[in-house]
């Protein structure tokens, strides 16, 4: 099982579960309770967790130009 702290956790989570359900591994009623508890995990997680993530992303990728611009000098 994959970690489902995360918004791709839960998706590959939801991909297995649909394989487990298409093999017979699990019963079609089984899936759709954890569907539940997914779709209210998923809904609680923080949209503004990405921008804040994406804010990081980019200062740093701003910061690695400024030293790479820096050393060609």
């Amino acid at each position: 099982m994959p970690a489902i702290n995360t918004m791709a956790g839960v998706q590959q989570f939801i991909t297995q579960l649909a394989g487990d359900v298409y093999t017979e591994k699990l019963p079609v009623r089984t899936v759709s309770g954890i569907n539940a508890l997914l779709n209210t995990m998923i809904r609680t997680f923080d949209p503004t967790d990405v921008e804040k993530r994406l804010q990081q992303l980019e200062a740093a990728e701003a910061k690695r130009k400024e030293m790479d611009s820096g050393s060609s000098d």
